[in-house]
């Protein structure tokens, strides 16, 4: 009876491990007060700084725009354009975007904000997908990258769920 128990837990806490250390990497951020890229998950924070050392070299330097959200903020994005005035700026609410897990950034051209010459987005989206990110172009949401370490929001959303 305990070995069956004993190898269930495992079982369950393998199947956990991944999210239990990005809940731990989040806690010991919000305690600390980090924030920015600061904030992001270490291999994606390395992702980015990569992604801005790589457009800097080719003339197209670009800046951290956005990085970890709360829900509650995830939320006040989400019901722009919906409950809010404005006009829609995601179809993420809050726990369902990787804004909140710290596995996403947004970006802007230091030169041109959120508007460059033409090809510079797909550009960076190319170098984006080279580092093993998710490119948010190709869903409509061209300053985003995400990152997908083995699993999808939907995995760790019981995990943060109160």
């Amino acid at each position: 009876m305990f070995e069956s128990l004993f190898r269930a837990l495992f079982k369950e806490h393998r199947n956990s491990a991944e999210a239990w250390q990005l809940s731990f990497h989040l806690a010991k951020m919000l305690l600390n007060e980090k924030s920015g890229i600061d904030i992001l998950y270490p291999d994606v924070k390395e992702k980015a700084e990569k992604l801005r050392e790589l457009m800097s070299k080719k003339g197209k330097p670009i800046y951290v725009s956005s990085t970890f959200r709360s829900v509650k903020m995830q939320n006040v994005f989400y019901d722009k354009g919906r409950k809010s005035p404005g006009s829609t700026i995601t179809n993420a609410k809050g726990l369902e975007s990787y804004h909140n897990y710290g596995l996403a950034f947004d970006v802007a051209f230091i030169s041109h904000n959120w508007s460059p010459p033409a090809g510079w987005w797909e550009e960076l989206g190319a170098e984006g997908k080279k580092l093993g990110l998710i490119w948010g172009g190709d869903f409509d949401d061209v300053p985003h990258f995400e990152w997908h370490p083995g699993f999808t929001w939907e995995k760790l959303l019981p995990y943060f769920v109160l």
